[in-house]
């Protein structure tokens, strides 16, 4: 299995620098409509792809959603209420709309993965064919069941 998936290593490794990259020149700022991109684990385990998103104080459940070999990840997370924009000092926290989209390897079934939330984290499990194969066509709207 190492070996089969060693070529999405390298590319999660290459995501990871260009996302470094961005996060430096400020992509992650929330910035008039550049959004930020939550913290992020990806890593294999007992024959899973696992991808962990922390998004804590979200509003609502994040939604996930996988198209052919992309699994996206999407949520709102709300400014503290009743506080006036002009009123803020310091804003160190992120807030606004988030998207993160995660490229999948070839041959992932869309039904075999689930997604839970929970304490302000978000955790997709997908389960990764013996062998590869072609992208499954179609989107999947996964149910994101609560971890608490």
């Amino acid at each position: 299995m190492v070996e089969t998936w060693a070529s999405f290593g390298a590319f999660t490794s290459l995501e990871q620098e260009l996302h470094a990259l961005v996060d430096r020149i400020g992509g992650r700022t929330g910035i008039d409509g550049l959004g930020w991109r939550p913290d992020t684990d990806i890593y294999l385990h007992d024959g899973e792809l696992v991808v962990e998103v922390e998004v804590p104080c979200l509003g609502e459940q994040p939604a996930v959603e996988v198209e052919g070999n992309v699994l996206r990840i999407s949520g709102d997370k709300p400014r503290t209420p009743g506080v006036d924009e002009k009123d803020r000092l310091v804003t160190e926290r992120r807030f606004g709309r988030f998207e993160r989209a995660v490229i999948l390897p070839d041959g992932v079934d869309p039904g075999s993965i689930r997604a839970e939330f929970g304490d302000g984290l978000l955790t997709v499990r997908i389960s990764l064919p013996a062998t590869r194969g072609e992208a499954a066509p179609g989107g999947r709207r996964i149910e994101v069941g609560r971890s608490d």
